[in-house]
């Protein structure tokens, strides 16, 4: 494809980020979304990489609502609830969150020096860190370097690398340059490290939602949505993965850039009628047939998981 629209490696990397954004979030992907399970044990869940928000949840097979943030604006909201007596046991959206765990004592957040572990090849990456730690009269404040910045940065020096500065909330993180291979985020304090977030090569500035909801082994089922991951290098995973779509968006973009948005729209639409015409084949109708045991009526349903003799 770069041959066929004459692009050079930037742009054609720019131009397939943008369509593969652009189909995600389409109305062809609107009826798609992904089973999965998450522990709940410790009270706090965060979502995979590679998706977005949750947008449904079934706990010990009945369905549970979903609270939005501003539930911790209202007197005696959710979230000032202990979790252990949390009342609901649905999910509280808590925003974003850079890692996926913390270290807790005492129902707070305990500080500690950050610890990098990752490949010998990424040795010398800098990894710059936002968050806070108890300053000289005992209060939580942001973290400032010396030359003023907000944050803290922090080179690797070898495949196991650990920092001089305290934190309690980790709240951002970028990294100056992509890693080559995985590597892992760890808290050590007092001595002991616990991880709080592992990261894809390609994950140059992590972010995940993230929820509160009741302590429980419940089993329990989360519907998400997959949103687009950045492309960085070539053995990325490409989502669509039609190339006839995608060169439809390709030449939608490139109408775009000469100002031809008719010709734009048509591409695109062409683009999203190639792949509902791909996830025809793949994907079944969502309703399935229904007997209510009645004369063997037949009732229209969805596919779920309800307690018996319902």
């Amino acid at each position: 494809m770069m041959a066929r629209f004459s692009l050079s490696n930037a742009e054609f990397l720019r131009k397939l980020n943008r369509a593969c954004e652009y189909y995600l979030q389409s109305d062809v992907f609107n009826d798609l979304y992904t089973q999965m399970s998450i522990s709940g044990a410790s009270g706090y869940i965060v979502s995979p990489r590679g998706y977005g928000r949750i947008k449904g949840m079934v706990r010990d097979q009945y369905p549970q609502p979903i609270f939005n943030q501003f539930t911790q604006f209202i007197a005696y909201g959710l979230i000032g609830v202990a979790n252990s007596q949390l009342w609901t046991g649905g999910l509280i959206d808590l925003g974003e969150t850079c890692t996926q765990s913390e270290v807790w004592a005492n129902g707070a957040e305990s500080e500690g020096v950050l610890r990098i572990k990752c490949a010998l090849g990424d040795v010398g990456k800098v990894v710059r860190f936002n968050g806070t730690y108890t300053d000289p009269d005992g209060r939580e404040s942001n973290i400032w370097m010396t030359d003023g910045s907000r944050g803290y940065r922090l080179t690797t020096s070898g495949t196991t690398t650990t920092g001089g500065q305290n934190f309690i909330k980790v709240l951002d993180i970028q990294t100056e340059t992509a890693f080559l291979a995985p590597w892992t985020l760890w808290k050590v304090v007092a001595g002991v490290e616990t991880q709080i977030g592992y990261y894809e090569p390609n994950e140059t500035r992590p972010i995940y939602p993230k929820y509160k909801l009741r302590p429980s082994t419940d089993p329990m089922r989360f519907f998400l949505k997959r949103v687009h991951v950045p492309l960085i290098y070539d053995s990325d995973r490409v989502r669509p993965d039609n190339i006839n779509a995608l060169e439809a968006g390709f030449r939608a973009l490139t109408c775009e850039d000469n100002q031809d948005y008719k010709g734009a729209d048509e591409s695109w639409a062409r683009g999203r009628e190639i792949l509902k015409a791909q996830f025809k084949e793949l994907v079944p109708s969502p309703t399935i047939q229904l007997t209510d045991g009645v004369r063997g009526r037949a009732a229209r349903g969805y596919p779920g998981a309800y307690p018996p003799g319902a």
